[in-house]
Order: structure tokens, then C-alpha cells, then sequence
């Protein structure tokens, strides 16, 4: 088997959700790991938990890293779960490039959202409780599902409809549902909190991308549509270097 023979062996079989899930578990275990020395809540916020004063001291990498941590081995199966089964549907209408698109920036966005909205929470009360880290895949997830919402709402691109595959119904179920048990978690007070403004800023992201990316069997494009996408494929790609430059740092000088 030669280059050419093997490079296009790896493409045909190459999964973006696989990618995204192993790594996720990847830093789940690291975390893991560290968090037996320093402990769990320590180790995450090293690794880029978002956390509202470092984020405002200038660490704007906690609004990116957080999408590829979890708090516990029942957090990351419920989302790797639910990455797979919607990334999936993903993967197959819209391609390998724009999952790993759509998950950094509907994570990105998901923890902007929630850090505007605990900063209003504090306006308006005059007053603080504290702080605590947010971590989780789910703002992704809620991103995937706005994706395949917002389709519905795009003009026609002359490609095949996806609505036959998806049921846009059991979607808006989904959004309701989980946000509904957010609030009831969170008023019950049971010593954790689900952050509902990442999961309602992860999906209206979604939803905007949605109705501007095109699927793959998109028959025709106009320039501006192609240039908006390639525009947000560089965003994504310059979120994720500089976010692992700035994390890497940031390790390297707090250990020594």
C-alpha cells in the first residue's frame, strides 16, 4: 500500500465524532488523573474550566475549553452519547469538517452566553453568591440540535431534504425537556447545578449556523455562502490554536 493508497484509506474511514469523543475522553482521563493529586475541581479549572474571574482576568481560552471536559464519568457518557447519536446524523449530512466547525463554535458560544449571563445575574442583584466552574460537551450538543432545526428554516439550496431522516419535533422535545430539568435541578439545590445559559447559547448558535451552512450534497453555492463558511472554518480552526496555546501556557507557569 502505498501514500496515496493509505491517505485515502484514513479518509474514507476517518470520523470526526470518533475524533471529538476520543478526545474528550482523552481529557476526562488526564483530568482524572491530576484531579487524584489536586483534586477534581482544581484539576478541571487547570485544564480550562470556565470560571467567570479568570475569564475576565484575560484566560478567554476557558470559553472554548470547557467543551472538552466533563465532571464525572456520568457526565461524559451522557453526552458522549448523545454527541454520537446526533454528531452522527451530522457527519452525514453536512461532512467531517463542519461537526468539528459547529461543535467549537456552538461551545464557544454556549460558554460566551453563560458568562454574560451570570455577569447580568450580578448586575441586577446586586450582589454575588460566588463563582463556580462550568464544564461539559452539552452546549455542543445543544448546538447540533439548533443545526438541524435551523435547516428547516434556510432557503432552498437544491439539496436533498433532510427532514425525511430527522424528526424536528422530538428536537424542540428534547431542548424543552432538558431545559426544564435544568431549572428543577437548580431550584432543588442537590449540591450540583446543570448550566441551562451554556445549553440555551450553545443552541441558538446552532440555530444561526443552521440556516447558513449548506449540506454537502448542496447542489449549488453562492460565493458569499462559501465565503461565509470558509470564514467560520478559519474562526474555529483560530479558536482551537489559540485556546491550546493559551492553556498550554497557563499549565506549563502554574507548575512551575
Amino acid at each position: 500500500m502505498n501514500l496515496r493508497e493509505l491517505y485515502l484509506k484514513l479518509k474514507l474511514s476517518f470520523s470526526a465524532v470518533t475524533l471529538l469523543i476520543v478526545i474528550n475522553v482523552l481529557f476526562f482521563v488526564l483530568s482524572t488523573i491530576i484531579g487524584s493529586f489536586i483534586g477534581s475541581t482544581s484539576a478541571l479549572r487547570l485544564l480550562g474550566a470556565e470560571y467567570v474571574p479568570d475569564i475576565l482576568s484575560g484566560e478567554y481560552w476557558r470559553l472554548v475549553m470547557p467543551a472538552f471536559l466533563h465532571a464525572g464519568i456520568f457526565h461524559l457518557i451522557l453526552n458522549m452519547w448523545a454527541l454520537y447519536h446526533l454528531g452522527g446524523a451530522i457527519e452525514t449530512f453536512y461532512g467531517h469538517g463542519k461537526v468539528l466547525v459547529v461543535y467549537v463554535i456552538t461551545g464557544f458560544f454556549g460558554s460566551l452566553f453563560s458568562v454574560i449571563a451570570s455577569l447580568s445575574q450580578i448586575y441586577f442583584s446586586q450582589g454575588s453568591d460566588g463563582f463556580s466552574i462550568s464544564v461539559g460537551s452539552s452546549a455542543a450538543v445543544f448546538g447540533f440540535v439548533g443545526l438541524l432545526i435551523g435547516n428547516k428554516f434556510k432557503k432552498n439550496t437544491f439539496s436533498v431534504s433532510i427532514d425525511n431522516y430527522i424528526n424536528t419535533s422530538q428536537l424542540w422535545f428534547f431542548v424543552g425537556v432538558n431545559i426544564l430539568f435544568g431549572l428543577g435541578v437548580n431550584f432543588m439545590g442537590s449540591g450540583f447545578a446543570i448550566n441551562n445559559f451554556a445549553h440555551i447559547g450553545g443552541f441558538l448558535s446552532g440555530l444561526v449556523l443552521g440556516v447558513i451552512l449548506d449540506l454537502i450534497n448542496t447542489t449549488y453555492q453562492s460565493k458569499s455562502k462559501s465565503f461565509i463558511e470558509k470564514f467560520l472554518f478559519v474562526f474555529a480552526s483560530v479558536l482551537i490554536i489559540l485556546s491550546l496555546i493559551g492553556q498550554s501556557v497557563y499549565i506549563f507557569t502554574s507548575i512551575y
